[in-house]
């Protein structure tokens, strides 16, 4: 059961928002009308640009949680759409005309003005309130910015076209402080769901990008003039450009590795727009301005680099944001600017002189109204009956929005030209892979996989090829000892060539990832070749090397691309290197089939290759004949790129995740010295093993690395949880929603070894387990997957206890994947000490 969530929308947030809306028309049917002497329509092309701003750049830059898309973007044209309402209003009643608040472009865009620091807020707050205590904050922080805007330009008379002080600190500070009365002490030790993924950060940046592009127009929308707006836009360019290399440097700088920080790119090149808002129209020369651009993003990177931990720890205030660093400390510099030239030179705005006193006394006032404005604010959010959602589920936008029960479990998207069937969870999924599995056994021709195996081998194959290929295959797997004692042997011998490879390294700091994955080909290419070779032999590192590209190659967006509009592959040429690295690899096994040939005896079959090439030769006198050259290079190549990349895959993340839990890697070890003790592991110790046994399969459930499976296709009209499929139809199972399936697993999106332990230790097998997929198409060499594994892992940990390299500490490891066909882990290195 998906878990209960202590905010019940329904009635209390529909009642509200209705509520609001109905005061707001009212109130615009009393009081607002159209401004008929307004001289602003030419102001809509700035209008356009921070309209644009506000819903998208606001929207996209907070999208960088992995689990908060939904609500980051959709919150934010929630309160952007109420904003900008109560903004006219609030603002409007200052400046009334007859009993009327005139509507112009003008107007709309300083109500844009005020929802952005409602917007700011909102950063701080990020995952930890509900959309009903951020409408009631938008109410009453755009009601206090109006009050804070009027005494700011028209009783101290100060200058803020951009708005440093009026929009960005305050409403930095204005969110500060009431992050501070909602601290939530739940969430001291950073949130599991507190964190990006590389797809989310590029959201976010979607978001940086359109800020950046359209700040000068946010600077200059107001100043007065066509001479000042065009001031402002080149002081304001000028100040973005610099601050953006200043923070790619100190990025670069502040990372132990030298390495930029997606963080900083996407808050801290902003800030010099920030910065310059408040002499924006000033003449203050380029010079100035990239200076302040500069200051900003020393100010800015640095905030987050070490101010955020402090506020964190000491101040208790849960930046999730960091507001503080792009808007709060960037406004007080736009302040502190705004102080110093109209301290050094005379500047005239509206008849009057601008002074430093009023300047300070603006930037004063902004942070003393921000602060008691935002714990005041806070308090009231805080009243129980508003409803929060728990700690648990922070940062989660299941707990306000419908994800996959939106669509059901069957669903279907277009892309391109084709339509696909989406299937999810594990109820669905077991329906169509194992009780149908007959009509969901054929697989669809994808471009990228046509071109590289024309349909040959056993993994892209159709049809008849493909029955007579996977029966061949499975026998010829279980003839060279799959499942049996001689490939244990095979993989004894092997584990041992390993173990003593990392021990060479005496414990120092090592990517293994190279290593590992060469023991692990060595057991594939002894059934293959019949053979194996030493880790340094240069082929055999280079067939390596062209496997694992090409699963790089084939996950990259081009390729993607390329299979939803193929006949854009002359324009994208997506294939080439795909291609070329197949012809290299192919190349190579033709030599391999000419010197088996040589001694091909059917009474001494040596080799995988060798059993193909007798049935090949059996074959001859038959016509449309399966076992041809083509068919063995596919198969392989198919074997050998199965047979290393899942098994290498899951081991690193294995030992990636030891170094995440060392408390689960000791009782690994434990379990290891009890049972088998400094004896070789051996299979039979598996049973013997239960805790063991559960850590390995939690880290194939966790580790997830084929989360979309491998496409099917139907080869019948089938008919599908009340839904008709036609023949032909592209069908995507989503093993990720069986993996981690809320009716199957207790902690779906933890590591918890647990899932597989009874209330006595002892092991248990679980239906929702399906790393390897399910039905016709189910991975044919799951035995021996699950043979290495165990022996491997076991045998690694039985010799060394592996930990962090020094100065590295846990939350510090990156979990989320790197780019590819498959779900790896990002490069890593560990120490593997030698335990006595």
């Amino acid at each position: 059961m998906p878990p209960d969530f202590d905010t019940n929308m329904r009635f209390k947030f529909s009642i509200l928002a209705l509520l609001l809306e109905v005061i707001v028309i009212v109130l615009y049917g009393i009081f607002v009308d159209y401004d008929k002497n307004s001289s602003s329509e030419g102001l809509y092309p700035h209008f356009q640009d921070v309209h644009v701003m506000i819903f998208v750049g606001f929207g996209f830059l907070m999208t960088f949680l992995k689990k908060y898309g939904f609500s980051s973007v959709g919150f934010n044209m929630l309160i952007a759409a109420f904003g900008l309402q109560w903004g006219i209003l609030m603002q409007g009643f200052w400046h009334m005309k007859e009993g009327k608040i005139p509507v112009n472009i003008e107007s709309m865009i300083n109500a844009d003005f005020s929802t952005a620091t409602a917007l700011i807020s909102f950063g701080a707050l990020l995952g930890k309130t509900s959309p009903i205590q951020m409408l009631i904050l938008t109410l009453l922080e755009i009601t206090i910015f109006a009050c804070n805007e009027h005494l700011v330009t028209k009783v101290f008379k100060a200058t803020d076209v951009g708005a440093s002080m009026t929009i960005h600190a305050f409403g930095a500070y204005f969110g500060l402080a009431a992050a501070f009365v909602l601290y939530r002490p739940g969430l001291t030790n950073k949130h599991e769901n507190d964190e990006s993924t590389y797809h989310s950060d590029m959201f976010a940046m979607i978001g940086t990008l359109f800020l950046w592009l359209f700040w000068p127009s946010f600077n200059s929308a107001i100043a007065n003039g066509a001479e000042a707006q065009a001031t402002a836009i080149i002081n304001t360019y000028y100040s973005l450009a610099a601050c953006t290399i200043v923070t790619f440097a100190l990025s670069s700088l502040v990372d132990k590795r030298g390495k930029f920080s997606m963080v900083l790119v996407q808050n801290a090149t902003l800030a010099g727009g920030v910065a310059v808002g408040t002499c924006a129209d000033l003449e203050i020369h380029p010079f100035s301005a990239m200076f302040i651009g500069v200051i900003a993003g020393i100010v800015s990177v640095l905030g987050f680099q070490f101010l955020t931990p402090v506020m964190a720890s000491k101040l208790k205030i849960q930046d999730t944001c960091g507001v503080h660093n792009l808007h709060g400390l960037p406004g007080i510099l736009g302040g502190i600017a705004g102080i110093i030239v109209t301290a050094t030179k005379t500047e005239i705005r509206n008849s009057h002189r601008l002074t430093p006193a009023m300047q300070a006394a603006a930037l004063g006032s902004t942070l003393g109204i921000a602060l008691v404005g935002g714990a005041l604010t806070g308090a009231i959010l805080k009243l129980p009956f508003l409803g929060q959602v728990s700690d648990q589920n922070c940062f989660d936008d299941s707990a306000y929005w419908e994800l996959s029960e939106k669509y059901g479990p069957v669903f279907s998207v277009q892309m391109g030209h084709r339509r696909i069937v989406v299937i999810s969870g594990y109820d669905t999924v077991k329906e169509a892979l194992v009780n149908q599995a007959d009509a969901f056994a054929e697989r669809p021709k994808i471009p990228i996989f046509e071109d590289l195996t024309k349909g040959n081998g056993v993994v892209f194959a159709h049809g008849e090829n493909w029955k007579v290929m996977r029966r061949f295959t499975l026998t010829a797997l279980r003839d060279f000892g799959m499942g049996k004692k001689a490939i244990e042997d095979r993989i004894v011998e092997e584990y041992g060539h390993l173990a003593d490879t990392i021990a060479s390294h005496k414990g120092n700091p090592i990517d293994a990832s190279k290593i590992i994955n060469a023991a692990v080909a060595n057991i594939i290419v002894s059934i293959l070749l019949g053979k194996r070779f030493d880790y340094k032999d240069s082929r055999f590192l280079r067939l390596l090397n062209l496997t694992n590209e090409n699963m790089r190659l084939a996950g990259k967006p081009l390729v993607t691309m390329y299979n939803i509009f193929p006949y854009l592959g002359f324009l994208l040429r997506a294939n080439k290197a795909l291609l070329r690295n197949r012809d290299e690899f192919h190349d190579f096994l033709r030599v391999t089939f000419v010197e088996n040939l040589k001694n091909l005896d059917k009474n001494d079959q040596r080799s995988f290759i060798d059993a193909f090439l007798i049935k090949q030769q059996e074959e001859k006198s038959t016509t449309n004949g399966y076992f041809h050259n083509g068919n063995l290079l596919s198969l392989v190549s198919n074997l050998f790129t199965a047979g290393v990349e899942t098994i290498s895959t899951t081991l690193n993340w294995g030992f990636l995740l030891m170094l995440k839990y060392p408390e689960i890697q000791k009782k690994v070890q434990e379990e290891i010295e009890q049972v088998i003790g400094s004896n070789p592991p051996r299979i039979e110790h598996r049973t013997q093993m239960p805790y063991t046994d559960a850590v390995i399969h939690e880290i194939q459930r966790f580790a997830n690395i084929l989360p979309l499976d491998l496409p099917h296709e139907t080869a019948a009209d089938v008919t599908l949880k009340g839904y008709f499929i036609p023949k032909g139809t592209y069908v995507i199972p989503l093993l990720t929603s069986v993996l981690k399936d809320q009716s199957q697993w207790e902690k779906p999106d933890k590591f918890y070894p647990e899932h597989f332990l009874d209330a006595n230790g002892k092991f248990v097998k679980k239906d929702a387990f399906l790393p390897f997929s399910a039905g016709r198409r189910i991975c044919a060499g799951e035995t021996l997957a699950k043979m290495e594994l165990f022996l491997f892992f076991t045998s690694l940990l039985q010799r060394f206890n592996f930990c962090l390299p020094p100065g590295v500490s846990s939350s510090d490891l990156d979990l989320s994947p790197a780019i590819s066909f498959n779900v790896i882990p990002k490069p890593y290195k560990m120490c593997a000490v030698a335990r006595s």
